[in-house]
């Protein structure tokens, strides 16, 4: 029996707030992390090329095999403890971070980064979408712009740390890490759930329905794949997720092989998200009025463009630009392909099809570690931002071209059986 549809049991309003507040304070131990893993890798604990790329391959690898059955259970017990314990998990990996002396405690930190990723998106995107589905390109908006503040305190603070008191990377990791677990607990307290019991999964055994997503996950990859056409939504974010991760990974690197320091990259990070952070919600409005492929293809030629850039540009505030069109263009991107999957899947298989969302998305980030790492190994850097930026390029027109054609069949199929 499906489940019966009703209102979430809290308001848009209070909704949005809380998920911008939790969002915050859960963006800050991962945007620690996602700046600085590379550099403590490489210059505190002299670490080879390829361990830098196995490292940063296992927590998009995890998420494959983590995000339907996490994105199913926030189906059946509901957002907010999946989200919880993705606040957690970053917490742990943080800690962990500032006690390593070598690269198998980094390894581990990575896994835990990677269980707090799968668990925390598909449930921050499904709460969304049980609150007003119809406004979830604006919710969106106003949740990254929250998240933005938590990351723009990070990087002053980071910046602070790092520069001013002249802290460690690992004593960096271990202030942000008490921090995540302080307003992990208020999290706990101010978070409502989004999800009324009725509109939940109906399970006899939850550790039994969970083992039992993870077996038939390739099922439902396929199913969910197949539904209302999201396969076009996820080939699209998966490439997303291929080029996004070129510049959350490489861009930090880059930025210290031109000259500035760990310092600098908090301060480029910080600027650009200031100077964006007013326009996260307007670009989630403009989502929600033009049509998916339209809006996200306009987004990843874009988003190429900028990355491309970072070749070029040796001053200050022009890698500030550059971060600033690199964010606007991911968000646009991200928040365009998450509310598209909610509207496109059936109420009851909503976690599910987020939990699937995810897994292209981690496809894509394994994939572009996989494939970019040896050209950083055998070339440099710039050949993984020329080559990436080109292939994405590439991709997108062949996958408009693909998806117009299919369109155009399905229309055809159509209207020779309504005749």
């Amino acid at each position: 029996m499906e489940p019966k549809t009703v209102l979430a049991p809290v308001s848009y309003h209070r909704a949005t707030w809380t998920a911008g507040f939790a969002t915050l304070f859960a963006n800050i131990p991962l945007l620690i992390y996602g700046l600085y893993v590379n550099l403590f890798l490489r210059e505190d604990l002299l670490t080879v090329i390829l361990i830098v790329t196995i490292i940063g391959t296992l927590r998009n690898i995890l998420q494959i095999f983590l995000r339907i059955p996490l994105g199913e259970l926030s189906q059946i017990i509901g957002r907010k403890p999946l989200m919880i314990l993705g606040h957690f998990s970053y917490t742990i990996a943080l800690i962990l971070m500032s006690i390593a002396t070598d690269w198998i405690l980094v390894f581990i930190a990575t896994a835990f980064i990677g269980l707090g990723m799968s668990a925390y998106w598909p449930a921050i995107f499904g709460y969304l979408g049980d609150v007003d589905i119809e406004r979830m390109g604006e919710s969106q908006g106003i949740v990254f712009r929250q998240s933005d503040i938590g990351s723009i305190f990070g990087a002053v603070f980071a910046f602070y740390l790092l520069d001013q008191v002249q802290f460690s990377l690992q004593e960096l990791f271990g202030t942000i890490a008490l921090i995540s677990l302080i307003t992990g607990i208020v999290t706990i307290v101010l978070l409502p759930e989004s999800l009324p019991k009725e509109n939940r999964k109906s399970v006899e055994n939850v550790p039994r329905a969970l083992l039992n997503s993870w077996w038939t996950s390739i099922k439902s990859f396929k199913q969910m794949s197949a539904t209302n056409r999201l396969w076009q939504v996820y080939f699209f974010h998966f490439i997303l997720a291929f080029i996004e991760f070129t510049t959350s990974y490489y861009v930090p690197l880059i930025i210290v092989s031109k000259g500035f320091t760990n310092a600098d990259v908090s301060a480029i990070w910080l600027w650009s998200l200031v100077l964006v952070f007013w326009i996260k919600p307007y670009l989630g409005r403009l989502t929600d009025r033009f049509e998916f492929v339209t809006s996200i293809s306009i987004s990843l030629i874009l988003l190429c463009i900028t990355v491309l850039s970072y070749v070029f540009i040796n001053q200050f505030m022009f890698l500030v630009v550059a971060y600033l069109f690199t964010n606007s263009t991911i968000l646009t991107a991200y928040i365009a392909a998450n509310g598209e999957t909610a509207r496109r899947a059936p109420i009851e298989s909503r976690g599910m099809a987020l939990g699937v969302f995810g897994v292209y998305v981690s496809m894509g980030r394994t994939t572009s570690t996989v494939v970019l790492g040896p050209i950083w190994e055998l070339f440099d850097l710039i050949a993984v931002f020329i080559f990436s930026s080109v292939l994405v390029f590439c991709l997108v027109f062949l996958l408009i071209l693909v998806i117009k054609r299919y369109n155009n069949q399905s229309r055809t199929v159509n209207a020779s059986i309504s005749q």
